[in-house]
């Protein structure tokens, strides 16, 4: 047997090596990538809620984005179907591909175009982006996505970005023109404080002589343009009350998101509701981006497979709604090449193809995020 105070004895002459680090030649003391590749916006880590994301890498494609679905050349509208596809070689996990889609909704909905070779001041530009993270196991349907956009836009601020978008529109309607060009000269910040709440526009409206009934008439006069009977959609009567999307949320819509009962009325409120409101304030296109679509797509069964992509067909680009008329709606969906041969089958049997084919979609309607290497880093 050992002698165990010889053993201290030595141990204590010849302490243990640490073993060498492998990322101390990279100037790190630790890996920089998260071990859970999970994007999260709401997340403190950095690595994780998108905020290390570096445009310049992703520059080709974010011009790519916007040149396919916002700025398209000759004047041609934007394909209704669209998707971001990982290129050869991307794996599943850390690719990026997650914060590249949050980050293009921020750009898109701030009208960030810097460092783009596209027309900062077209109108084309003026769309409204959504970037989901559905739950495979929780987010299977139709009314599921649809219920999904709503809370995400709570989430993000962007019922008060829609509801400033609304109230300049119509003030520009119920001015007079000369009041309008004077305001207009201000700079862009001063003029969004004019719009940003409900409190600093009705103090708007009170310094140039308007009223808030007056702003709610020219909303409705507006939306009835698309939609020839708004009280028959309850999401749009309850709007046009009050004219604002937030505290039509808070005060009047959250908990009806969330009854079940309810959930045959939220594609309506949808493609007839939120739709119209987004043309009132002048935007010109939503998109809707789609996250993780193919986890969706293996957690579904044959049948909601069929039902989700039969009812996205038909609510969005074929049955008649506001957002169907003007093909309001972009829809883009992640693409993983695993599911790439399987989604064709269901692709065309519900009738998809008729609106986009799928493989004219992969190879001419999609993003294709390369694999990173030495020389983009």
């Amino acid at each position: 047997m050992a002698n165990i105070l010889k053993l201290h004895q030595k141990a204590a002459a010849s302490p243990l090596k640490e073993p060498t680090n492998p990322f101390q030649k990279y100037g790190l003391k630790s890996n920089p990538f998260p071990s859970m590749a999970l994007f999260n916006s709401t997340a403190d880590d950095p690595r994780r809620n998108g905020t290390i994301y570096d445009r310049r890498f992703r520059a080709e494609e974010e011009l790519r984005f916007v040149q396919m679905f916002l700025q398209t050349t000759g004047g041609a509208p934007p394909p209704a179907l669209g998707f971001v596809r990982l290129g050869p070689q991307v794996g599943s996990r850390g690719s990026g591909k997650s914060a590249f889609l949050h980050h293009l909704m921020q750009r898109v909905n701030k009208q960030d175009w810097d460092g783009l070779a596209i027309d900062p001041e077209s109108p084309d530009l003026l769309a409204l982006a959504v970037h989901l993270l559905p739950h495979p196991r929780i987010h299977r349907t139709f009314a599921d996505l649809v219920r999904l956009i709503f809370v995400t836009m709570a989430q993000h601020g962007l019922f008060a970005l829609v509801d400033r978008q609304v109230r300049a529109a119509m003030f520009v309607q119920i001015a007079p023109e000369e009041r309008v060009e004077a305001l207009a000269a201000l700079d862009a910040a001063q003029v969004d404080a004019l719009f940003e709440s409900d409190t600093s526009f009705r103090k708007l409206l009170v310094d140039e002589r308007l009223t808030e009934q007056e702003y709610l008439d020219a909303l409705r006069r507006t939306i009835q343009e698309d939609v020839k009977a708004p009280d028959k959609n309850r999401f749009l009567f309850e709007y046009l009350q009050i004219g604002s999307l937030e505290r039509l949320w808070e005060g009047w819509a959250r908990d009806r998101f969330e009854n079940p009962r309810l959930r045959k009325e939220l594609a309506d409120w949808f493609v007839d509701g939120l739709a119209p409101i987004l043309m009132a304030g002048g935007y010109r296109r939503m998109i809707v981006l789609v996250d993780e679509f193919e986890k969706i797509f293996i957690y579904q069964t044959d049948r909601m497979r069929e039902e989700f992509l039969d009812t996205l067909r038909q609510r969005l680009y074929e049955q008649d709604s506001a957002a169907a008329r003007k093909q309001f709606v972009t829809t883009v969906l992640t693409l993983h090449p695993s599911i790439e041969r399987e989604l064709a089958i269901y692709w065309e049997r519900v009738g998809l193809k008729g609106v986009a084919p799928l493989h004219d979609v992969v190879r001419s309607r999609s993003v294709e995020l390369r694999a990173p290497t030495r020389d983009r880093l």
